[in-house]
């Protein structure tokens, strides 16, 4: 899958890949939606602060070879 230039540069940074499954949404608001999941390697990396956020890769709906990248701000 292809991330572009922001991939390999997020690499060159020491970005690492997890793995991740998402447990449950919600729709909070229209445009906001709560994502809940396990990751058991994500949190080795990272401190949960107020301002604290990941960056996910999503596959092409549609089948194509280009990853799709959403933030997402964490909370406790």
């Amino acid at each position: 899958m292809a991330r572009g230039l922001q991939g390999a540069l997020l690499r060159g940074f020491g970005a690492r890949d997890h793995q991740v499954t998402v447990t449950d949404t919600v729709m909070v608001a229209p445009h906001v939606v709560r994502v809940r999941f396990t990751a058991p390697t994500v949190f080795e990396d990272l401190a949960v602060e107020p301002t604290a956020w990941l960056r996910f890769w999503f596959p092409d709906p549609d089948g194509g070879s280009t990853e799709f990248q959403r933030a997402y701000t964490l909370s406790e």
